[in-house]
């Protein structure tokens, strides 16, 4: 499942997108449901892989899928698997506003964040929140992120293989 909010959802970062999108997640997190995350996939300790949102900021335009989000998501969900963790919901946002908190994708990752449905948002490197010239913007969504208790995990390679984390 693939989120992209328009600009018309005006609501903050708790915001809702108007069309139920709390439904898929409510059922996975309810222990009757089918979607249940008691079927998640497990760890290799016998542990409940933990929910996680896959953060997408890759295209540059509106449109089909480019090269750059297939990369970044294929990137995403082998991080995951190979972590133990269940990627709960995709976000996608297009490349080029600075700002995270003016992008609908980013809001509804916060809004993740901070209903308690994810432990981690998982991005592939840190331009994706934000570019180099505004890191401070970065450094305040990580900062927000680490106060919901939600982590930032880089799926690129070589950020991945060294832990680096949001900081």
């Amino acid at each position: 499942m693939s989120w992209a909010l328009d600009d018309t959802d005006h609501d903050g970062f708790a915001g809702s997108d108007r069309r139920g999108s709390l439904r898929p997640l409510r059922a996975a997190m309810n222990p009757s449901s089918p979607l249940s995350l008691q079927k998640a996939p497990m760890t290799p300790h016998g542990e409940t892989a933990s929910p996680v949102v896959l953060y997408v900021c890759a295209d540059r335009a509106r449109g089909a899928r480019g090269e750059a989000t297939q990369r970044a998501q294929t990137e995403g969900q082998t991080f995951a698997r190979e972590h133990g963790l269940t990627i709960a919901e995709v976000v996608t946002d297009i490349y080029g506003e600075p700002d995270p908190a003016r992008r609908g994708g980013w809001r509804r990752v916060r809004q993740l964040a901070q209903t308690g449905h994810v432990t981690a948002v998982l991005v592939r490197w840190p331009s994706a929140i934000a570019p180099e010239s505004a890191r401070e913007l970065r450094h305040r969504e990580a900062a927000w992120l680490r106060d919901q208790g939600v982590r930032v995990r880089y799926t690129w390679a070589p950020l991945s293989a060294r832990g680096v984390e949001a900081r």
